[in-house]
């Protein structure tokens, strides 16, 4: 079993799939491999919960 990694690790990886591939395959990335590990990682929440909801707010838009 692999260690939990640094929650700006992950946000950072998530943001360069956004990026490159687009927000599909940005969102099974987060359904796969990011939300199952946020119950155990309060840090990971907490910054992606930072990102998340402007993001939202302006795709919204």
């Amino acid at each position: 079993m692999k260690g939990i990694k640094q929650p700006e690790t992950v946000v950072s990886e998530w943001l360069k799939i956004l990026n490159t591939k687009g927000r599909n395959k940005a969102d099974e990335h987060w359904v796969r491999h990011i939300l199952p590990t946020l119950p155990k990682n309060k840090d990971l929440y907490k910054k992606f919960s930072k990102i998340i909801v402007p993001l939202g707010r302006a795709v919204d838009k």
